[in-house]
């Protein structure tokens, strides 16, 4: 990728102030406004958000003391 000498870009801001300006405006503005679109976008295909149900609360149930089911005979 070649660039610009340094006279052809100090050449832009001092012939074209305006047009510098604008485009390096429009170098942070453009890919904002295209990320606000594209949420919008997103938003507007899934559809229009339900009310969240509110969980019914419930006592938890007793606790079940578990014995093991596998007993291996001493080691001799």
């Amino acid at each position: 990728m070649t660039t610009a000498p340094a006279s052809a870009q100090a050449a832009t801001w001092n012939r074209w102030p305006v047009l510098a300006a604008c485009a390096l405006a429009g170098a942070v503005v453009i890919p904002y406004v295209a990320v606000v679109l594209a949420q919008a976008h997103w938003r507007q295909q899934r559809g229009p958000r339900h009310a969240v149900a509110r969980a019914v609360r419930e006592e938890p149930a007793a606790r079940v003391v578990l014995e093991p089911t596998l007993i291996l005979p001493p080691e001799r």
